[in-house]
């Protein structure tokens, strides 16, 4: 018998076991993170003796590595357009629509440096976790006292242009909730990272993470078809100033990331051979332009 979607039914104690398997994705976390944490002592001493590039070298390192382990563990297969628009040297704020948890891990793996974002408080109370998390310039915002963020916000966008550094935004502000991960309308303050200091908007549509949460479409594509992908898009700078111009940017801006996201869409669990890109099997390092696992 098969269900409305005309696929077999799925066995109870088979997705029983998928959703242990996707509940225990955050402790698998942790222990990357305890394995890298092997080289957190080298990374200290550089840090401790001034060379910084060095340490900045092994961050991003340990950041990719960490990263793309993770989406190796869960076997999903990376497919990225439009990597030569990141720019790797100089602040950048990438605005990005939000699937899920696995969102964080897919674009620290593939943006070729390393970012920043804004994360739960609770997070930097975990050993090892909270080092790497500092390490990048993640920041914790308090959403039950909505003040703190202007001055936060203004902190972070000096910040960034005096260290060339980036940061992740979620401009939605949370994640999407219905099964198509609708994107939301763009809350305004989600520019303030980046207008305050003028710095590049570097616009980012992500489709295939949602299913990773999904016990359902985890059984069903147990053999293969897990499939995430990411288009980039030319940098973009806000150079308005009024309420009104901000709208509209933002707008303009969720127009760029939405139509992406429609021409990148995912849909498991059928499985999907990996496009060939541009500048595949050239030996770059960051996988520009290139379709690859995890």
């Amino acid at each position: 018998m098969e269900n409305s979607s005309g696929s077999p039914p799925i066995p109870r104690l088979a997705l029983l076991l998928e959703t242990v398997k996707v509940a225990l994705f955050p402790a698998l976390a942790l222990l990357e993170i305890l394995y890298q944490a092997t080289v957190a002592p080298r990374f200290w001493w550089y840090r401790r003796r001034g060379r910084g590039a060095e340490a900045e070298r092994i961050g991003l390192q340990i950041v990719q590595d960490w990263n793309r382990m993770l989406l190796r563990r869960i076997e999903c297969v990376v497919e990225i357009e439009g990597a030569e628009h990141i720019p790797l040297e100089g602040p950048v704020v990438v605005m990005s629509n939000h699937q899920s948890l696995f969102d964080i891990p897919l674009l620290l793996a593939h943006l070729g440096r390393v970012m920043g974002f804004v994360t739960k408080k609770e997070l930097f109370r975990i050993p090892g976790f909270s080092f790497w998390m500092r390490e990048i310039h993640c920041v914790s915002l308090n959403r039950a006292d909505i003040a703190s963020a202007g001055p936060l916000y203004e902190r972070l966008s000096r910040d960034l242009k005096e260290r060339g550094a980036g940061f992740i935004v979620f401009p939605e502000g949370t994640r999407a909730r219905d099964p198509e991960a609708t994107i939301a309308e763009f809350k305004q303050g989600s520019l303030r990272v980046a207008s305050l200091q003028g710095l590049p908007i570097l616009p980012v549509s992500l489709d295939g993470t949602r299913f990773i949460a999904e016990p359902a479409a985890m059984y069903r594509t147990r053999h293969g078809g897990r499939v995430v992908r990411m288009k980039v898009a030319p940098p973009v700078r806000f150079q308005g100033k009024t309420a009104a111009e901000r709208r509209k940017f933002m707008e303009e801006l969720r127009k760029t990331i939405v139509a992406n996201r429609e021409a990148i869409r995912v849909q498991w669990p059928a499985p999907t051979r990996p496009r060939t890109a541009p500048g595949e099997g050239t030996g770059d390092p960051l996988g520009h332009g290139s379709a690859q696992p995890g």
